[in-house]
């Protein structure tokens, strides 16, 4: 990967979070009408390829300690996004005239779900942020 290829990729998984995020607050703001749960597997979304394709050149790359705090922050995320898939899942019911609905206890939860994830996907900006800042003063050696 080249340096170029690089800074383009950690932009993609940026952007892949934030959409993820607008997604679930937009739903949130609809009464999760028309939300579309995904359960995520941590390992095949666009940060897991970055993370776990090529653990070594990976760490070589963004440093050891940004990868630790990244892979540590990118499962949470994960845990918490698929909480709140797995919590819409299990409590919405059909209904006739409404659609789906969703329980205000559940709903409720999800929220509490929500601000974690919220506060997670802050954190991950900042290790991505600091990650394109060392990315970008390395020399192109670096890279292949």
């Amino acid at each position: 990967m080249t340096k170029q290829e690089c800074i383009h990729f950690l932009k993609q998984t940026q952007r892949s979070y934030n959409t993820h995020m607008s997604s679930i607050k937009y739903s949130e703001k609809q009464n999760f009408s028309g939300y579309k749960p995904l359960i995520l597997n941590k390992e095949k979304s666009l940060a897991g390829k970055l993370l776990y394709e090529n653990i070594k050149a990976t760490k070589n790359i963004i440093g050891t300690i940004f990868y630790d705090e990244l892979e540590s922050l990118h499962s949470e995320w994960c845990e918490e996004y698929n909480k709140i898939s797995n919590v819409y899942l299990k409590n919405t019911k059909k209904s006739f005239l409404f659609g789906k609905r969703i329980d205000p206890m559940s709903k409720d939860k999800i929220k509490a779900y929500l601000d974690d994830l919220i506060h997670t996907t802050e954190q991950i900006m900042v290790i991505l942020n600091k990650i394109l800042t060392r990315v970008h003063a390395l020399s192109d050696s670096k890279f292949s």
